[in-house]
């Protein structure tokens, strides 16, 4: 081999294992960074097992609606939450049609009138589980801010315990960016894209 070619040759593999080594840098710089997630977990509760029966990206300060039939008027309640900053189900408001048997009727809180439904605000209720039976004869959802329901029952028998938990999700930053590149090329939609990534 002529010293031209033999010095291109050699330069070649210097350059390649010089980018090569900086790509790797850069994957170990950009993997201390991450994006973090809120999920609203369901978990249910066998014993002292918990099993994961449903996993929905959430953001602070979304609203999450209980809804369910009472057992004994068979009129609609709706509880209302709010995610906090501090991970936790805010209990906002109450609301159910008149006779709500067994519900909240206290002067600590603000009751209204409306149409038909008693509105109940003024909690200071902050739950960071949130357990529920699955009920037996009455159909109960979860309604997120993006519209999605969970129907409880599709989660689990009947008398079943659940929890539900908002919980941390932290993603390397390089994982979320070569997974949403991924989806994007097989066309599906993106891993919520309203979560926090740490800043460069």
């Amino acid at each position: 081999m002529s010293l031209p070619g033999k010095y291109y040759r050699n330069l070649g593999i210097f350059l390649l294992i010089m980018f090569m080594g900086a790509f790797l840098i850069l994957l170990l710089w950009v993997g201390r960074h991450h994006c973090h997630f809120l999920s609203l977990n369901i978990y249910q509760v066998d014993q002292q097992k918990q099993s994961l029966v449903s996993t929905s990206p959430v953001i602070a300060g979304e609203k999450v609606i209980l809804r369910y039939i009472h057992s004994s008027d068979g009129t609609p309640v709706e509880q209302i939450f709010k995610i906090s900053e501090e991970n936790t189900l805010a209990l906002l408001e109450e609301r159910y049609r008149w006779y709500g048997a067994g519900l909240e009727f206290s002067a600590d809180y603000i009751f209204t009138n409306q149409d038909g439904w008693v509105s109940v605000s003024g909690y200071d209720r902050h739950f960071s589980a949130l357990p529920i039976r699955v009920a037996v004869t009455v159909p109960q959802a979860l309604i997120l801010a993006d519209t999605t329901k969970i129907i409880l029952s599709d989660l689990a028998p009947p008398a079943a315990r659940l929890l539900i938990k908002v919980e941390p999700f932290r993603l390397p930053w390089y994982r979320f960016f070569l997974i949403n590149v991924l989806l994007h090329f097989f066309n599906k939609e993106l891993i919520n894209p309203r979560c926090k990534c740490d800043k460069f």
